[in-house]
């Protein structure tokens, strides 16, 4: 990747960050808070997610 193309990039990132953030702070000051039954049901899923890929990685080292 070019230089410049890096430097767009970046600039592009920043820009970004820019326009979501009013947005981003307002939705986080005013979002719920999660129970521990949330937060269970959204680790389950990822740990079963992690599992079988740890399980496929090893059917194929072998």
């Amino acid at each position: 990747m070019e230089s410049w193309e890096q430097w767009a990039v970046g600039a592009f990132a920043l820009l970004a960050l820019w326009f979501f953030w009013p947005g981003s702070r307002k939705g986080v000051k005013e979002a719920p808070t999660g129970t521990r039954d949330d937060w269970v049901g959204l680790l389950k899923p990822i740990g079963a997610v992690v599992i079988v890929v740890v399980l496929m990685l090893m059917l194929v080292s072998q």
